[in-house]
């Protein structure tokens, strides 16, 4: 019984952070952005933070070049997919 009544209580707490995020992402990015970053995707244009708040850190590492033109960052995540960056904004998806 107070198996039962712990996993509805987990439950129940997990429905609320759900609930929070996707408040604080509606509010942070707009309703658009926001469904993007739950449904855990990324597209042209979003920002480095958009993309950390969908996919997470780059379990790969991150390689930087930087020069006259600005920097671009070749964000690395497993099974092959790369995310290119050129002055803080998605410019590329590989995978």
């Amino acid at each position: 019984m107070k198996e039962k009544l712990a996993q509805e209580e987990a439950k129940k707490l997990a429905c609320i952070k759900r609930q929070q995020r996707t408040k604080e992402l509606y509010k942070k990015y707009g309703k658009a952005t926001a469904d993007l970053i739950l449904k855990g995707q990324v597209c042209i244009g979003i920002t480095k933070a958009m993309v950390l708040e969908s996919w997470g850190h780059p379990s790969g590492g991150i390689n930087r070049t930087t020069g006259a033109w600005g920097t671009h960052e070749q964000w690395v995540y497993g099974m092959g997919q790369y995310l290119y960056f050129e002055n803080g904004k998605l410019t590329t998806i590989q995978n």
